[in-house]
Order: structure tokens, then sequence, then C-alpha cells
């Protein structure tokens, strides 16, 4: 039995169960993994793609770019075919176009949102993982629901990683980072914002590296960094 989680059922398309011969044989290029392809990784929708980039996106643009195909469904749907955005990664603006999506290569379902627990009975995944990103009380009822059929949990922070273990047996800590080639660039690539003589620094889409310059008395700057997550 599912479970009741008001105010998401609008995300979620009929259930897709386990393809026969025929969808197949009918499924469009773009379905289809390469043969040499280990895995196939679905994201549900959570967030955008092109919104905010950060973990979820940078961890399916890094298995796409290790030869996985990668289905990133966007949580905002239109009409709109799916794009390859990058070799092997396919951002899916309609959920209901992965029907049909060939088992070629064992599928995992790779989800940040303790909600997406309903992707489960839809695509029936081989490989389920519940990334869990933040200690939000309101997740916790769909989080006590998905933990048990979760075949690997991980965990951004130590934190997280010792509440997972008490609740499941495998669970790995995969910390937050940042892109070093972005947060090492000179200043022509860095965004500055000017607020009330302040001036922030933010550099790389992940957004995990800034530096805060608010202005002295004497009209100097004093700069103090904000380490990566």
């Amino acid at each position: 039995m599912q479970p009741d989680l008001p105010g998401v059922q609008r995300f979620y398309p009929p259930p897709l169960g386990r393809p026969k011969t025929a969808s197949l044989l009918a499924a469009p290029p773009w379905l289809t993994a390469p043969a040499d392809s280990k895995y196939t990784v679905i994201y549900p929708p959570t967030i955008n793609y092109d919104y905010m980039k950060q973990r979820p996106q940078h961890l399916m643009d890094q298995f796409a770019a290790d030869g996985l195909r990668v289905y990133y469904l966007n949580i905002w749907e239109r009409q709109a075919p799916p794009q390859e955005v990058r070799p092997n990664l396919f951002v899916v603006h309609r959920a209901g176009d992965i029907h049909g999506l060939p088992r070629s290569h064992p599928v995992v379902l790779w989800m940040t949102w303790s909600e997406s627990i309903r992707w489960i009975d839809r695509i029936h995944p081989d490989i389920s993982v519940y990334d869990c990103l933040d200690d939000f009380p309101e997740w916790a009822p769909a989080e006590r629901l998905i933990l048990p059929r979760a075949d690997l949990v991980t965990a951004t922070s130590d934190a997280l990683f010792h509440k997972m273990r008490e609740q499941h047996q495998r669970v790995i800590l995969v910390r937050n980072a940042c892109e070093y080639e972005r947060s090492t660039r000179g200043p022509s690539s860095s965004s500055h914002v000017r607020l009330r003589g302040a001036t922030a620094t933010a550099r790389g889409a992940s957004g995990t590296s800034c530096s805060l310059m608010p202005k002295s008395a004497g009209g100097t700057s004093r700069r103090k960094r904000l380490g990566g997550l």
C-alpha cells in the first residue's frame, strides 16, 4: 500500500511497471542505453536541472561522465522532448516519457527527497539509493517509509551519517564539495553583489565557496572566507 503524502501526487505519473518485449522494440533511441553502460540512473522529479545547480546535478553529471546513462526528470513538466544536455545525460521534461524503459542494464533510482518513495513502485528499480541531504522535520514521516526500501543510503555529514546508521545497515558518508577549478579562478570569474555596504563574492555554480568583505569605517575591506561544505 502506498503512503499518503499530500501535496506531491501531481509529480508522479501512473505506474510504469516492467516493460514487455514490445515496448523494448518500440523504445526511442534516447531511451536505449549504450551497450557499454553498466547502469541506467534515474533521478526523479525534485529540482529542475537548470535551477540552482548543486549536489544532485553535480552527481548526475559525474555519473554521465563515467559512462552511465542518466535520466534527470525535471519537477516542472512542459511539452518538450528530452534533451541530451551532455553525453549520456538526458533531461526529461515529462515523467511519462520514460515509460517503457528498456531493462538492458540494471536501473538505479537515486533519490534525494524522501517523498520520492512513490517512484520505487513506479519504475521498480534494481537498486534504490536514498541520498540524505538535510534533516528537515517535514521529511521525517516519508523518510521512515523510504529507509526500509532503500538498498543503500548516503549521507552528507557526520551527523546525518550517524542518524542514518541507527536506521539502516548500509550507509556511506559522501560529503558535499565544490569544484576546485571554479573555486580557484581569479576575480574576473566572480559575481559581486553589493548589500548595504558589504560586497558578497560567490564563486562556482555549486555555491559552496564564498567570501564576505564588509566595509570598515575607513573604507578598507576585511575578507572572511566561508569554507566549502
